[in-house]
Parts: C-alpha cells; structure tokens; sequence
C-alpha cells in the first residue's frame, strides 16, 4: 500500500514518519515550509527544551530530516500545485497529515475518502492552534487527548476515526508531552493504515458538535501552563 504524509519538519513530525516507515514499505512525504505567524509573542523556553529532550531521546541528539528517511518534496503551501501534481503521479492509496495549514478542497477531492488528519485535542471541544495549551489552561486536563478524524472543508470538523488520551506521567514536565502525543500518533495512525489495508475504507463516526475554535497562545499564558501542567504531574499518584 502506498502511503503520502503531509507534515511539516519537526523532530517529532520526524520520529512520526520514521515509525510509520518502518512499518510500510511505500512511503513519501511532502514537507510544507511556510510558518502560521502569530501577531504576538508566542515563544516560551519550554519549546527550545522540547525540541532538545526529543532530538536526545529519538536520534541521539542528532540533526535528522524527514528527507533522510523517505522521499520527500518541500512546498512553500501545502495546497501548491506542486504538492497537487505529486500526488497525482504519486496516487496514494492513504493520506495523513499532521501538522500543515489547512488542507483546501482541491486536495480534499483528489484524495476523497483516503486523507485522514492528526489533532492534537479532541475537537468536539477544542478545535485550532495548541489546544493542549488551551486545555491546560482551562485545566481540563482530561482533554489533553489526540484524534484521528478524516478531512473535511471545515477546518477540525471531520468524522472522527480514533481519539486517544495521551499518557501523562508523574513529575512529567510540559516539553515532554509532545513525545508522549507522537506515541499516540503513531499507534492511532497504524492501526488506523492496518484498518484501511483490510477493510479497503476509512471507519469512521460523525462528530455530534464542533469544538471552540482556538488561535495561537500568548508566551504569558505559556508561562502559566508550564507551572500548572508540572503542579498537576506532582500530585498524581
């Protein structure tokens, strides 16, 4: 089976292509490069621990790309003819993006019925940008979850596939969640490739409401979910 991953090149997006690769033979991967950039300061320091704590941990703290491990083009938007032209020669059986701006409806009905999306939330109740953030912030813990749902024109509004709450570990510190989310990433996403190989089609659920939609988070409001993600990992038993 031949499978496309749209992504974006993170060290997690990385360590989840380099799974999914050694699992299934025929995989390739468009890389998009273009950054959402947000009219206010969003960086915190625990983003420069996370990219550290994730290089050392997957690949020895090394430099590794997505185009070290598949084959890969690199496309300034997602929805570039370029990217639309690749898939049309490429005809995957199964696409799955994780992490790209939104997918507009000339790929959507390219891949009809075989382009499913990774949420870092459940967007039920949290849909758009960091909404593990946001449901820290809100402390709603039990909604730091990831979903797998197939892509829809809406941004966040697809059937869902499978949502999985994200194992959080006592003492756990904020930059180690999204290494925790990729885990659950990759085990959703193969299930769900095992799932499609057999069966010849996505299974799926309708969403019964769409979530708040959600923008970046301000670095101040960074800075309170650090403390108050750490003050709940410590009080866990």
């Amino acid at each position: 089976m031949k499978l496309l991953i749209l992504t974006t090149q993170t060290t997690h997006h990385t360590k989840f292509v380099q799974e999914i690769a050694a699992t299934w033979d025929s995989v390739k991967a468009v890389v998009e490069t273009r950054s959402l950039i947000a009219p206010f300061d969003v960086y915190h320091d625990y983003i420069s621990q996370q990219n550290a704590y994730e290089k050392k941990i997957w690949f020895d703290r090394k430099d590794v790309a997505i185009s070290d491990i598949v084959e890969t083009i690199s496309v300034n938007n997602i929805n570039d003819s370029q990217c639309l032209s690749f898939i049309r020669d490429y005809a995957p059986d199964l696409a799955i993006v994780f992490g790209t701006g939104k997918i507009l409806p000339d790929i959507i009905n390219l891949l009809k019925g075989r382009i499913i999306n990774l949420h870092g939330g459940d967007p039920e109740h949290y849909r758009g940008l960091d909404t593990h953030l946001w449901a820290i912030y809100h402390g709603e813990f039990d909604q730091i979850v990831t979903c797998l749902h197939e892509v829809a024109p809406s941004l966040d509004t697809g059937d869902i596939i499978d949502k999985m709450p994200i194992e959080i570990l006592k003492y756990m510190d904020l930059y180690q969640l999204r290494a925790q989310n990729t885990k659950c990433c990759v085990k959703m996403v193969l299930n769900a490739i095992d799932r499609f190989d057999r069966q010849g089609k996505i299974i799926s659920t309708a969403q019964t409401q769409n979530g708040r939609y959600y923008s970046f988070m301000p670095a101040v409001l960074k800075d309170i979910c650090v403390k108050k993600f750490r003050r709940y990992t410590d009080d866990l038993s």
